[in-house]
């Protein structure tokens, strides 16, 4: 696999270019999502608390092009959103990842290397998004157990974490992407999507002892899931 001497491509050219190439996929995102999936977007007043401030944003992972309707979800905010490494082999594909905000997370150490280049972004007050799944399970309602990495980060960094819930309901449109999995699990080929944004939740002080760190790290995972599967039960 790529040695990679920079995860986050964040320079000044890089940065105004991608904000370009972000507002005109995010209109395109919004037109599609709000005439074909009738997407409706809930708690965008908890943005207000997180303006000008770093955060690290977090949601289940159900569809595949799921960062699209995210950042719809939260603009003006465009987060950098972690993708699996092996999507990056492909040049063309990398350039137009990077001008989407996406970055890689190595196999080898991955978490380690990535830390710096977070802290160097949620500093500045930007945000960097997480599928705290690990993987994708395509149209599933059910949120996995999440895992600690986004959450050791937002204690470390002292940011808030910002839960986004993607929620599926049987709608008007036939959707491409839907298959067996959907006929039984969202009863038909059919439907719209809700986005609901939950209040920021925010770290309790760092601890200093790598024992307390994952400690705590482990109840604000708990925490997300809950405050993710209650969305998607309460919206449903």
């Amino acid at each position: 696999m790529k040695e990679w001497k920079k995860l986050i491509t964040d320079g000044p050219v890089m940065r105004v270019l991608s904000f370009l190439v972000l507002s005109f996929a995010t209109l395109v995102y919004c037109l599609y999502d709000t005439i074909i999936l009738g997407m409706r977007i809930k708690g965008r007043r908890n943005l207000r608390p997180l303006r000008r401030k770093g955060c690290v944003v977090i949601s289940n992972h159900t569809l595949i092009i799921e960062p699209g309707y995210i950042s719809h979800a939260i603009f003006p905010r465009h987060p950098y959103f972690s993708i699996m490494e092996q999507t990056f082999v492909n040049p063309l594909a990398e350039w137009g990842l990077r001008l989407l905000r996406g970055f890689p997370i190595p196999r080898k150490n991955g978490f380690e290397r990535i830390k710096p280049e977070i802290r160097r972004v949620l500093k500045r007050g930007g945000s960097v998004h997480f599928f705290p799944e690990g993987h994708l399970t395509r149209l599933c309602q059910e949120p996995r157990p999440f895992k600690k990495g986004a959450f050791l980060i937002a204690l470390e960094n002292q940011v808030p974490v910002l839960p986004v819930a993607t929620v599926i309901h049987p709608g008007r449109f036939r959707s491409r992407t839907a298959g067996k999995t959907a006929d039984k699990k969202r009863g038909g080929k059919f439907f719209r999507l809700t986005m609901v944004i939950s209040e920021p939740l925010f770290p309790p002080p760092c601890p200093e002892s790598r024992e307390e760190l994952m400690k705590a790290a482990s109840e604000m995972a708990h925490q997300a899931h809950k405050i993710i599967s209650d969305s998607i039960k309460d919206n449903s």
